[in-house]
């Protein structure tokens, strides 16, 4: 098995998305729980089935890149949180921003070095009482332009939506104390990735951009950042058991191909 191309980026302006299929062996699980301070065991043994299992790689898997672009061993890394749950680094010396989303299997783990950012993925599928939700979440412009779409493409216009609204809120640093219905993006098919005005400030949306980058069929997903546009560079998909063998070549978990 060859191991993963796993590299920091060529220069400061590029932003970095990996996409990892977070499914593994019961052996890749215990490699993973190794890469895990107490806390975040604690965290991952809260929860139970598929949701613990994917919080579990999820959590290694971003240790793991997180020490591609810094140099420190996976299980050194050290986050302090933000008054609004957002983590950065303890001590960071590469100016380095992330952001992860995990929906459906599927993460996506973003990378920067000097602007702030924020991702989100959903795996998109039916949503029982979609128009509600559409109504009591998002503005009357967002909601007006999905009630004039039917059927598969009114589902696609609510996750281009949400997917944009949370990337944008996890962006700014102050998650769901931001209303999502205080601010606008654009969500048509044909319609430029934008964010459009933030409530009370004028000036706000033109300092931030706006991607929709297509990660994998089936998902809906969404970056921003505060800053003019710059390269992004989605690395091909990876599994949590490529990346154990990047940090442990030998493991048991990289070996395995089915699940114990």
């Amino acid at each position: 098995m060859n191991k993963p191309h796993l590299h920091a980026p060529p220069c400061d302006r590029f932003i970095h998305l990996w996409p990892v299929w977070l499914d593994t062996t019961t052996s890749g699980i215990q490699q993973c729980r190794t890469l895990l301070p107490p806390a975040e065991l604690l965290d991952g043994d809260r929860r139970t089935g598929q949701v613990a299992r994917d919080f579990l790689t999820a959590r290694a898997a971003l240790r793991i890149l997180i020490a591609r672009y810094t140099g420190i061993q996976p299980q050194s890394i050290r986050y302090r949180i933000g008054s609004h749950g957002k983590p950065r680094l303890d001590h960071d010396t590469a100016n380095l921003s992330f952001n992860v989303s995990h929906s459906g299997g599927l993460a996506v783990f973003a990378f920067a070095r000097g602007c702030e950012l924020g991702v989100d993925i959903e795996k998109i599928r039916p949503i029982e009482d979609l128009d509600n939700i559409a109504r009591r979440f998002f503005c009357t412009r967002e909601f007006e332009s999905i009630r004039r779409t039917s059927g598969q493409e009114r589902v696609d216009s609510f996750f281009r939506c949400w997917t944009r609204k949370e990337a944008f809120i996890k962006a700014d640093g102050r998650g769901l104390s931001f209303p999502l219905n205080g601010f606008a993006v654009t969500i048509g098919s044909d319609e430029p990735v934008r964010l459009m005005h933030v409530d009370g400030d004028p000036e706000e949306a033109s300092a931030w951009t706006m991607h929709s980058p297509p990660l994998a069929a089936g998902y809906a997903s969404a970056l921003a950042y505060r800053d003019q546009p710059r390269p992004i560079e989605a690395l091909p998909p990876q599994t949590v058991k490529n990346l154990l063998f990047a940090v442990c070549p030998d493991s048991a978990g990289a070996r395995n191909h089915t699940h114990e």
